[in-house]
């Protein structure tokens, strides 16, 4: 009987080591493009933080941030065991069951090779059978959708995303032409990747950058006093030319904060080769960021809250949700331990009670 808590503990110090060697190989990754004393350094350390923190937050005022440290190796296990149904896209795609009007549908698992269908509840995507072969699969879901997604089932940060789109006598996959037989052979190498409905975000989205889906990246947390919903942070996240077909920030898109009230933008951050400028206006479209309204964002906030509320087992929730029109949004995906670099940008977490409450109940923070 006492064998199981032991594993536990085993397997959590090892969880524990293997991010703990990810934020150093990160560190490692990026120490050598911030030009600072060896003093400065050791001091974000001593705080917890990497070297990107003196570019991106008042390091005067650390213990107003969530450290680097403490999302690492901390935030990860807030959820518990609740974190495969984050983790995992199927699994939580799933998990939003009883939510169909708000979920992306998924079509198919590619996996060696093949395709298997699933059933979408939306739209009926293609054959119920298995597809022998996954790139003619999806060539055929393509020709009756004009566009879809394909992303691995497990990962974030929108690495290995494929936008995909139908052009006739070729197909697009982020922004690159493939032929027939060139496509094919990108589709049948892909392991472990689901096949999900593209969706089209609402007109202010589209204005401000046409070529990528702009998201929202919602912070939910669950009140350990109230045991109530309550948003965190929100932040829109916009492409560029740098991002190209996706919002990725590390990449060069934009994050903008979110009034957690009123809905309206703030003006944007981008980083840029080791700092981060502002913008009130996208640079590639000349559209106005700043004060821009996401539409109906009362009827959105409410009603993530409530879904939030319903998985309140589950506590701590980043959600990837694109606006389609006034009051209406659909969930693209949630995050188990939501990177907060970009949301802090905009002000530092901690100086919110209810979120310095919330980590503290959750050991992340003293």
């Amino acid at each position: 009987m006492r064998i199981k808590p032991f594993y536990h503990a085993v397997t959590q110090r090892v969880d524990k080591m293997k991010r703990l060697y990810f934020l150093i190989s990160d560190e490692r990754k990026f120490s050598q493009t911030f030009d600072m004393p060896l003093s400065q350094r050791l001091q974000l350390y001593t705080y917890g933080f990497m070297s990107r923190a003196a570019a991106l937050y008042d390091t005067t005022r650390p213990n107003a941030y969530l450290s680097d440290f403490a999302r690492y190796i901390y935030t990860p296990e807030i959820n518990g065991d609740w974190s495969v149904f984050l983790n995992n896209k199927l699994a939580f795609h799933y998990l939003l069951s009883g939510h169909e009007k708000y979920r992306a549908d998924v079509y198919a698992v590619l996996q060696n090779g093949r395709a298997h269908p699933l059933p979408a509840s939306h739209k009926g995507a293609g054959e119920n059978t298995t597809g022998k072969n996954a790139g003619n699969w999806v060539r055929n879901c393509l020709d009756r959708e004009g566009k879809i997604v394909i992303k691995p089932i497990t990962g974030g940060g929108g690495k290995n995303v494929c936008l995909c789109q139908d052009l006739g006598d070729r197909y697009l996959v982020n922004g690159t032409a493939y032929s027939l037989s060139e496509f094919d052979q990108l589709v049948n190498d892909l392991d472990e990747y689901l096949v999900s409905e593209f969706i089209e975000q609402a007109t202010y989205a589209t204005e401000i950058y046409p070529s990528a889906p702009n998201t929202i990246r919602v912070l939910t947390m669950i009140d350990p006093v109230t045991d109530e919903p309550f948003i965190a942070m929100a932040v829109h996240r916009i492409g560029s030319d740098a991002s190209g077909c996706l919002d990725n920030v590390e990449q060069g898109g934009f994050a903008t904060e979110v009034d957690r009230e009123t809905g309206r933008l703030s003006a944007a951050a981008q980083w840029q080769e080791g700092s981060l400028e502002w913008y009130t206006a996208h640079p590639d479209t000349d559209t106005r960021i700043a004060d821009t309204q996401v539409p109906g964002w009362e009827s959105i906030r409410t009603r993530l809250l409530s879904i939030a509320d319903e998985l309140s087992y589950i506590p701590y929730i980043g959600w990837d949700i694109i606006v389609t029109g006034p009051g209406e949004f659909r969930i693209v995906e949630g995050n188990d331990h939501s990177d907060v670099e970009f949301l802090q940008v905009h002000w530092p977490l901690l100086t919110d009670e209810r979120v310095r409450r919330f980590y503290e109940a959750h050991g992340v923070i003293k």
